[in-house]
Parts: C-alpha cells; structure tokens; sequence
C-alpha cells in the first residue's frame, strides 16, 4: 500500500520535493542528538518503498550547519532524479558555501 501511495504521488510530476529530515542539524560528533533525531528523518518512507531519492544542501542553519532537502524519483527514473537535482544544485548555488569546519 505504501509503495501505490507513492507512485500515486507521481501523478501528473516527475520529482517530488519533501523535507529531509524534520530537525535542525547536530553536529556529527553528538551521538545523543543523532540518536535522538534519527527516527525523525524523512527518508524511511523512500528506504522501504524502493523509489530514488537524494539529499542536497538548501541552506545553513543560524548555527552554519547544513540545512538539507530531499527530492525523489519515480521508480527506475534516476536519470529524471539526477538531472533535476543538477539543474537545482546550478541554479541554487549551496554547493559554493561551506559549514562550520
């Protein structure tokens, strides 16, 4: 059912763009806020429908940490997927900024 939902989502699109995860950054070296955050992460419906979905940078948070988005693919489309991103990472320009060392 899951899997129906989601290619019904693609009616009429050819990429969906969902939120990545649904808390603020923490820094990689905070085991307890990744602990924490991870069952909050919006990736876990595209882990078990199988659809393509990939993460970029859409900002920094107040504290310079990356801010992120997910966009996500029709089943066997990575190629549509990968262009939109492209197109997106050109136009948006998150590439050219950098966190916090």
């Amino acid at each position: 059912r899951l899997m129906a939902a989601v290619d019904a989502a693609f009616d009429g699109i050819d990429v969906l763009l969902t939120a990545n995860t649904m808390d603020p950054p923490c820094r990689i070296d905070d085991t307890a806020a990744h602990v924490r955050t991870q069952p909050r992460q919006a990736r876990c419906p595209f882990n078990l429908t199988g659809h393509p979905a990939l993460a970029m940078m859409c900002g920094l948070s107040r504290d310079r940490l990356p801010l992120s988005l997910q966009f996500v693919g029709r089943n066997h489309d990575e190629a549509t997927l990968m262009r939109v991103a492209a197109g997106y990472e050109r136009a948006a320009g998150w590439h050219l900024q950098h966190p916090i060392p």
